[in-house]
């Protein structure tokens, strides 16, 4: 019984590892671009047009990119996803 608990345990770390691989490898590009959207909001005075147009654009660049950021951000983010916590939005990088 424990081993076969033990044997699920590695198949199921063993595929979401795998598909976290995969998702880092797609959207690394596109939370990089969200984190300099967000660097660029922190940067501008909130008196700016800019800035404006950027955080309606933009509302949680400071939040999303993190979720990709890194292989282990990835692998949390697909593991709270199988429990269906994260809804289908936050995967949605607009670059």
């Amino acid at each position: 019984m424990v081993i076969d608990i033990l044997k699920f345990f590695s198949v199921y770390t063993l595929v979401l590892f795998s598909f976290a691989c995969g998702m880092n490898q797609l959207l690394w590009y596109y939370a990089d671009m969200e984190k300099q959207v967000c660097v660029l909001q922190q940067t501008l005075k909130p008196s700016s047009k800019n800035y404006t147009d950027i955080a309606a654009s933009h509302p949680d660049a400071c939040f999303m990119w993190r979720r990709f950021a890194n292989l282990f951000e990835s692998t949390q983010t697909l593991f709270w996803a199988s429990f269906g916590l994260i809804d289908l939005e936050n995967f949605e990088l607009t670059g």
